[in-house]
């Protein structure tokens, strides 16, 4: 999701264990949301999310459930991550 008024190029890289297990991007329009390749583990993850060449790294646990996980990419370019 870019919740910004601008594009935003994007890459999202999952690791684990200092192994990449999962990498997609693209650039976002502004106010606009994309849905990424699905990522079908759960447990808990790095996640590295790039921002116009700014990488944001956050520790998050993927539910065991089918519930979605949402990366947004904040107005001031904050990376949050939820479900």
């Amino acid at each position: 999701m870019n919740q910004d008024n601008t594009n935003h190029a994007v890459v999202v890289e999952i690791n684990q264990g200092g192994e990449v297990v999962y990498s997609d991007g693209r650039t976002l329009e502004p106010e606009s949301d994309s849905e990424l390749e699905s990522f079908a583990e759960n447990g808990e993850y790095q996640v590295a999310v790039t921002v116009d060449g700014q990488t944001t790294v956050q520790t998050y646990t993927f539910p065991s459930d089918d519930s979605a996980t949402t990366i947004g990419i904040n107005n001031d370019g904050s990376v949050t991550i939820s479900t």
